[in-house]
């Protein structure tokens, strides 16, 4: 998903790379994605066990600028840098990692690339039901929604950390 967006960003996808969670096998991948403009990691930057990003990029000497996290781990945002290369840690979680992407990384990219303006395009719509009426418990679930025609329907696959109502949004 992440080589599609930042594809349809414009970038030039060079590596993509799964790593185990072996910190020697990570730390060889990060000193091969650094010499790239920038380096994408999704997951393995939070506090667990398994989280071992943030300790092999200061192996490798790469500075870690911004370490934030939200309420809950799925919500961990890493940024650094190793010379020239921006390094962009996003959640594991595959929608808390696209919106993160949309977020933060998308607009560096586009700067990156000499954009003025990295502003989204959104299409309008109409939502075919008040959107109230799903009362505040609800609310997350208008994120898993379909569009067609330029009208919102409700789709059962709903749920903020459903991959599937993303996808088919």
């Amino acid at each position: 998903m992440l080589d599609a967006l930042a594809a349809r960003t414009g970038a030039q996808v060079t590596m993509q790379r799964h790593c185990p969670d072996n910190f020697d096998t990570l730390c060889t991948t990060l000193r091969d994605a650094v010499q790239y403009d920038a380096l994408i990691i999704s997951g393995g930057v939070s506090v667990g066990e398994h989280d071992l990003v943030r300790e092999a990029l200061r192996e490798i000497g790469a500075e870690i600028d911004l370490l934030a996290r939200g309420r809950k781990t799925r919500q961990t945002l890493l940024f650094g840098k190793r010379d020239r290369c921006l390094i962009f840690g996003l959640p594991g979680n595959p929608v808390s990692a696209f919106v993160t992407f949309l977020t933060f990384v998308r607009p560096a990219l586009l700067q990156m690339m000499g954009a003025t303006n990295a502003a989204l395009t959104l299409p309008r719509a109409s939502a075919s039901s008040d959107p109230r009426s799903y009362g505040r418990r609800n609310a997350a679930s208008l994120f898993s929604r379909r569009i067609e025609r330029h009208a919102l329907y409700r789709d059962w696959t709903s749920g903020i950390a459903c991959a599937f109502g993303l996808a088919r949004a």
